[in-house]
């Protein structure tokens, strides 16, 4: 089974464990673009990859920002409520 996050994320599933990865464009050595892809980690069940999916998705969001702690918890309740919201939407999707 293939779940599609957001933001290049998806995780693989399979019998033994789930894969996160993230798609991405990188270049070729003539620094043309070429799709590629990394593995993010590997997980013995579905929470632990979104958990982590969770937090890479808040660092590639909120990036180098300098916040005030309830402004950091604002944005990262913002962010994890979106991310888990289009999880569902694209999880909704699959099942048809």
């Amino acid at each position: 089974m293939h779940i599609i996050l957001t933001n290049g994320y998806y995780i693989d599933v399979d019998k033994l464990n789930c894969t996160l990865k993230q798609k991405f464009i990188g270049k070729k050595r003539d620094k043309s673009p070429k799709e590629s892809e990394k593995v993010c980690g590997y997980y013995k069940n579905l929470d632990g990859a979104i958990e982590k999916f969770l937090k890479l998705n808040q660092i590639d969001l909120m990036g180098d920002q300098s916040l005030e702690l309830r402004s950091y918890v604002n944005q990262i309740e913002d962010i994890n409520r979106r991310a888990v919201q289009e999880i569902k939407k694209n999880l909704e999707g699959n099942k048809e």
